[in-house]
């Protein structure tokens, strides 16, 4: 596929920069299809839906992290 060559050429070309790549992608390739399941069977609201959404939730924080420069 293009899309792949073109990932691989940006990662050859800035290989200081990989982790930022990885997570700007990460990021971009996610949505609200990554909660539905969770969402979807439990009833819970509040602090234990945020429980629940926490196994979703962390990874992305964790991208966002790197490309704010804390990780």
């Amino acid at each position: 596929m293009k899309a792949e060559k073109d990932v691989g050429t940006l990662l050859t070309t800035a290989p200081t920069l990989r982790r930022e790549i990885v997570a700007m992608l990460t990021l971009a390739h996610c949505g609200e299809t990554w909660a539905t399941p969770v969402i979807s069977k439990t009833s819970a609201s509040g602090t234990l839906l945020k429980r629940k959404l926490e196994p979703v939730v962390e990874p992305l924080l964790a991208q966002f992290a790197v490309l704010q420069g804390m990780k």
